[in-house]
């Protein structure tokens, strides 16, 4: 059996882009083929789920920005995840420091700083390590400059005295006394991860015993008369890092810090 192959270039078109019509032009001297894009459905879903996202991303902020002047409402808390969305860039890009680990709320016995018998803890906003320099931050977020308190310095120059061997000797003695073991199991794996400590899940946890530089630095609108420079990240070196990246969520999140460096009384 003889097979003719035979070639048509507006079928060829179609086969290979169901997204092109096609148009047939009748013309005294000659036939004009012309095609016509037409955008895919998909484009405009997508399109359409982009614009929705950003709305989204928008109206978030306009709430903490709104809800901010509420007396009772806390931005700290509803805020903490945007900061430390960049917060390893941002300290690398001020200290030159490489960050491997942040971990969120790090509990410090009050016990281990006040030489009493105390299983509470007060917590520290972010714990920064960087195993390369072998230093750890002591960050504390404060988006109200005016709610920085002297006790709570002293605590977090306590916690920078008794270094790691004295926060997990601390966390030890919390986890006894916590009814959250599970939660602390996990805080442990990832110490254990950062060789803090060994033998999670076995019989006996024991302590590494290690030691690293330990730097106190405050997330806050602005640097008060008494602070070094090192110890700060003041909201517009936020907002200048900030407009250096390109997602949506950056960009509207240092238009929010702007209207946050202005105290709301």
């Amino acid at each position: 059996m003889l097979l003719r192959n035979t070639f048509n270039f507006n079928d060829f078109v179609a086969a290979s882009n169901p997204c092109v019509a096609h148009v047939k032009h009748k013309n005294p001297v000659n036939k004009i083929y012309s095609t016509f894009s037409t955008p895919p459905a998909t484009t405009f879903a997508k399109t359409r789920r982009m614009n929705t996202q950003s709305d989204r991303i928008t109206e978030l902020f306009d709430l903490l920005d709104n809800w901010r002047y509420f007396p009772g409402y806390q931005l700290e808390r509803r805020s903490d995840i945007f900061f430390a969305l960049y917060l390893k860039q941002i300290i690398h890009s001020k200290f030159g420091v490489p960050i491997d680990a942040i971990i969120p709320e790090f509990p410090v016995r009050v016990g281990a700083i006040i030489d009493k018998e105390i299983n509470k803890s007060f917590k520290i906003d972010y714990v920064c390590v960087s195993q390369e320099k072998r230093i750890v931050y002591l960050v504390e977020l404060k988006t109200d400059i005016n709610s920085r308190r002297e006790k709570q310095d002293w605590y977090l120059k306590r916690a920078q005295e008794i270094n790691v061997k004295g926060l997990v000797d601390g966390l030890f003695k919390i986890y006894h006394a916590t009814q959250q073991k599970r939660k602390y199991t996990y805080l442990f794996h990832v110490l254990e991860n950062l060789g803090w400590l060994f033998g999670v899940g076995e019989d006996t946890i024991c302590n590494f015993g290690a030691m690293y530089q330990m730097e106190i630095l405050y997330i806050q609108p602005e640097k008060l008369p008494d602070d070094a420079i090192s110890n700060v990240i003041t909201f517009e070196e936020i907002i200048s890092f900030l407009s250096e990246q390109p997602d949506p969520v950056a960009i509207r999140f240092a238009e929010s810090l702007k209207r946050w460096k202005v105290n709301p009384n």
